[in-house]
């Protein structure tokens, strides 16, 4: 798909971004960001249109990865 995986973002509050038991990896607090800055903020359909939100759900999914990535190596 051409997507590059960033580094892990630094967590934004005081939280674990991950954490891996046994064969299982747990994700928490992916926001939207890329290249550090916040993509999308609100609620869908009030705030965002439907567009912003699924570019915003991307770039959530991106981030997980690259905990994931910082998580396995």
């Amino acid at each position: 798909l051409g997507v590059a995986i960033p580094a892990a973002a630094a967590p934004a509050a005081n939280y674990v971004p991950y954490c891996r038991t046994g064969n299982m990896l747990f994700t928490a607090g992916q926001l939207p960001l890329k290249d550090g800055k916040l993509q999308a903020s609100g609620l869908l359909g009030r705030d965002i249109d439907t567009a912003a939100g699924k570019e915003g759900a991307k770039f959530c999914a991106i981030n997980i990865l690259a905990q994931a990535k910082a998580a396995l190596g």
